[in-house]
């Protein structure tokens, strides 16, 4: 992270121990949706309430850009959280990517989905799991390598966006690429997503003790 990214990142982290340790979540669900802006903030970008960004340097952007280069003439699937993740991405990539997340609607992504399959001058096709991790068939014709940007704490929605890129047969190998920002909260999600925990069955106490880790 830059230096303002990481004074606003330790802003919203101190708030959210504090709001966890006087007990103003009540519920795992809504502890976890509080560490969205601290998430955004590592991807560069914070929403405002005015419903303005405040911006800062995307070294996010910078390292998807430097892997996706390592990768030649490959296709490869982009996963994000985020639908502003996928803006980005799509605006970065320009005519190279294709949008299959929930910034389209579902026949737009069919067409796209086709396009990526079909078409050898699109490279990157930019989904988000909860639009299409399932019914997007047909990627693993032409591709076996995703990475995701950036991840949410739902395991299911992994696991089915890893399976858009994996063969049915299990006889091919396919690769996941997970994008990490130093100091911020992904190495937290990428333990839950590793271990599959059920958030259902996650305490606060579980979300607290993921916060006194030391990622640095």
């Amino acid at each position: 992270m830059s230096p303002e990214q990481k004074a606003v990142f330790q802003t919203l982290k101190q708030e959210f121990v504090a709001k966890l340790d006087s007990g103003e979540f009540m519920t795992v669900s809504n502890a976890l949706s509080a560490t969205v802006r601290m998430q955004q903030v590592t991807c560069g970008y914070l929403p405002l309430e005015d419903g303005t960004y405040q911006l800062f340097p995307n070294t996010r952007l910078e390292a998807l850009e430097a892997w996706a280069e390592q990768m030649e003439d490959e296709k490869v699937v982009i996963w994000c959280r985020f639908l502003d993740d996928a803006k980005i991405i799509m605006k970065h990539f320009g005519k190279k990517c294709v949008d299959l997340s929930g910034n389209v609607d579902s026949a737009e992504r069919i067409v796209s989905k086709n396009r990526f399959i079909d078409d050898p001058e699109v490279k990157y096709a930019v989904g988000t799991p909860d639009a299409s991790g399932t019914g997007t068939d047909g990627l693993q014709q032409v591709c076996n390598r995703a990475i995701y940007y950036s991840n949410s704490y739902n395991s299911i929605l992994r696991q089915q966006s890893e399976d858009r890129t994996s063969r049915l047969n299990g006889e091919a190998t396919f690769f996941y690429t997970d994008l990490v920002c130093k100091g911020g909260v992904d190495k937290k999600i990428l333990k839950n997503l590793q271990g599959k925990k059920d958030l259902a069955k996650l305490t606060l106490d579980d979300v607290r003790k993921m916060f006194e880790d030391d990622d640095e």
